[in-house]
C-alpha cells in the first residue's frame, strides 16, 4: 500500500473543514507521516468531535490528535487576564 504525501493529506482535510463546518471555526491542521494534531478553537463541543470526524474519513490518516479547544465567545474579544485564565475564564 502506497501511503499519501502529508500535503496532500492536509490539503483534503482543509477542504472538508472548509465545506463541513458551517460556524466560525479556527483550526489548523498539521500532517507528518500521516499523524494529523488539529490545534484551534471552535464555539462548540459538537463541532470540536465533528473536525475529528471529518479526519477519520480522509484516505492516509494514521492518527489524530485533537488540540482544538471550545470558547463561548473568540479569544480576540477576552481581555488579557481572561485569557491568561483560560477557556474557564469565560
Amino acid at each position: 500500500m502506497t501511503s499519501r504525501p502529508d500535503i496532500d493529506i492536509r490539503r483534503s482535510i482543509e477542504t472538508e473543514l472548509r465545506r463541513c463546518m458551517k460556524t466560525e471555526a479556527h483550526i489548523a491542521v498539521r500532517v507528518i507521516g500521516g499523524a494529523v494534531t488539529l490545534t484551534g478553537w471552535v464555539d462548540k463541543y459538537f463541532h470540536r468531535y465533528g473536525a475529528e470526524d471529518v479526519v477519520k474519513r480522509i484516505a492516509g490518516v494514521t492518527a489524530i490528535a485533537n488540540d482544538i479547544r471550545v470558547w463561548r465567545v473568540p479569544p480576540t474579544e477576552l481581555s488579557d487576564r481572561e485569557i491568561a485564565r483560560g477557556p474557564a475564564a469565560v
